[in-house]
């Protein structure tokens, strides 16, 4: 039998009846361009967080099919799971006898009794979690800075960013990922004195 546990800050959660399914889904972005004189380019894309639906009950009475003891009244897992919902908690999300341990979120929860039993039927939708890990390079008290990111971010204008770029990096996935906009590759290039897009080569460190 897989398990499905949601632990948390709160109070972790053994799901006491395990979903007959469950479904994962995950993606990315990705954009392309046309520069003249080169032709069509891709930013490559970067992965989205991944998102995943369940659906199961919140038993009255314990059955055979439980996977352990049960809270006594089923409206006990209703209040914590709105509970996490609702602060943003974060949740680890796991499935035994899979590969499943992601960080997420509750991000919907809907609740219903149909058949008198006092069981209480739900699905909930889980979003994946990331948070944002910054590593600088040299001294931080200078007004420029050297990094790589990993996640989405906001530049800080009133510093000279730097940006070393990585393995299967380009001009114009950088310019995506880091401006917002990819159609902002001119812009690198014509401030690092750059004009081909091909000059741009890993460990490059570029202004933005």
């Amino acid at each position: 039998m897989k398990l499905h546990y949601i632990k948390n800050s709160i109070e972790n959660i053994k799901l006491p009846i395990v979903p007959s399914e469950f479904h994962i889904k995950s993606g990315k972005n990705s954009n392309s361009v046309t520069l003249l004189g080169f032709g069509e380019i891709s930013d490559s894309g970067t992965p989205t967080l991944r998102t995943w639906s369940i659906s199961s009950i919140f038993p009255k009475t314990k059955y055979k099919t439980c996977t352990g003891s049960i809270k006594s009244n089923p409206y006990d897992y209703v209040q914590l799971v709105e509970k996490l919902k609702r602060d943003n908690i974060v949740c680890q999300y796991i499935i035994t006898k899979t590969n499943i341990d992601m960080r997420c979120t509750i991000e919907e929860f809907e609740y219903w009794e149909n058949d008198g039993s006092g069981d209480v039927y739900y699905t909930m939708t889980f979003k994946e979690h990331k948070e944002i890990k910054l590593s600088t390079l040299g001294n931080t008290n200078m007004t420029s800075s050297v990094f790589y990111m990993n996640s989405d971010y906001t530049l800080d204008t009133t510093k000279e960013n730097k940006l070393v770029v990585r393995q299967g990096d380009n001009i114009v996935k950088i310019a995506k990922q880091y401006l917002g906009d990819s159609s902002k590759y001119e812009d690198i290039l014509a401030k690092n004195g750059l004009s081909n897009p091909d000059d741009v080569k890993p460990g490059m460190v570029l202004l933005l």
